[in-house]
């Protein structure tokens, strides 16, 4: 069985998910050492700086668990380029926000591999934004290769728990198929309002735009970069999310046009009593 406490674990990209990873498992000393890389060395400044890391990480071989908190195809683009030269000892964990083309390329590794995507985030991105506090009561998805071991498997779970989140193992396909529905749709529909609204270029929706708008249109500010490499790895299940809410939408733009009342009455109806079941 591994043990975490004598670990040292590099965090490759430290924006917001990795420099909040790094600062939770300061904060809840988990490890020996936290290092950290970033293409940015500013970042990797602030976050010595903050005293969320120990030192910057430059020897794939010094790390007992790497975790990767980059945007999806660049995760993919890292285990390529230097996973062949990971020890079968050693651990790989990312915190992707899309699973199959991760996992397809962790599965080529002899090192263990431990896909992962903790449910929470902000809209800012950046060192700046990050908090130790991040991961406290979300759902941490686990999503293991066909070679991770049931040790691998204990530490992440352990590891997870530690920073306060709660590990929920699941399948490459099931993770994406779901996250589409959950969250990258949601993105598509708040990024697609603002520019409707923009289009439209009318100074008083401006005036008037208050918190329906502001919540709805929050994730609109996410980072393009991570959001967009995220669409291009589930584009699949995202276009037949797309195409379930085109559908729903049309038919109640038809039932408004029509004077309907009763049927679009009964859409709201039923999301209503659905978002309140959730609560």
């Amino acid at each position: 069985m591994k043990d975490i406490d004598g670990f040292t674990i590099a965090i490759v990209g430290l924006g917001l998910m990795g420099g909040s990873l790094a600062m939770a498992f300061k904060q809840h000393a988990v490890g020996r050492r936290v290092l950290g890389m970033d293409p940015n060395t500013a970042a990797v400044e602030r976050a010595q700086a903050l005293g969320a890391i120990d030192g910057f990480f430059q020897d794939v071989r010094e790390a007992d668990l790497i975790v990767l908190a980059m945007p999806v195809r660049a995760i993919a683009g890292w285990l390529i380029t230097y996973g062949p030269a990971l020890a079968p000892e050693q651990t790989v964990m990312d915190l992707g926000s899309a699973k199959r083309a991760i996992m397809a390329e962790m599965e080529k590794l002899d090192a263990q591999c431990i896909g992962g995507h903790p449910m929470c985030g902000k809209e800012t991105s950046g060192i700046a934004a990050a908090e130790a506090t991040l991961f406290k009561g979300a759902t941490f998805v686990l999503t293991p290769a066909t070679h991770t071991s049931q040790g691998t498997m204990h530490m992440a779970r352990q590891l997870v728990s530690a920073i306060g989140a709660e590990p929920l193992v699941m399948d490459a396909d099931a993770h994406d198929r779901a996250v589409a529905a959950v969250s990258h749709l949601p993105y598509l529909l708040s990024a697609n309002l603002v520019n409707t609204v923009l289009e439209q270029n009318d100074p008083n929706a401006r005036l008037l735009a208050s918190s329906g708008y502001a919540s709805t249109t929050r994730l609109a500010a996410s980072d393009t970069r991570m959001m967009g490499d995220t669409i291009a790895s589930n584009r699949d299940y995202i276009v037949r999310q797309i195409d379930r809410f085109q559908s729903a939408l049309a038919h109640m733009r038809e039932a408004i046009a029509a004077g309907d009342d009763d049927t679009w009455r009964v859409q709201l109806e039923r999301a209503r009593e659905g978002k309140r079941n959730e609560l």
